[in-house]
């Protein structure tokens, strides 16, 4: 369902916002990362995009981006 919503509006921060937790979550973290960044593009100040955003460069070891 959330995959459909982003095929008809590309850009709706709250299916973005759920779609690369639920990524996070799968383990997907390259997946979940892309639409994360792309979430920041559509809004710089989304900071559930940048929570998940860090989680996955902790989970990542890549401590120095993660801060």
């Amino acid at each position: 369902m959330l995959n459909q919503c982003l095929k008809i509006y590309e850009e709706h921060e709250k299916a973005l916002e759920l779609l690369a937790d639920l990524q996070l979550r799968q383990g997907n973290l390259e997946k979940s990362e892309e639409l994360c960044r792309v979430l920041l593009k559509v809004n710089p100040k989304n900071d559930q995009a940048g929570s998940v955003l860090a989680e996955i460069l902790l989970k990542s070891n890549q401590y120095d981006k993660a801060m």
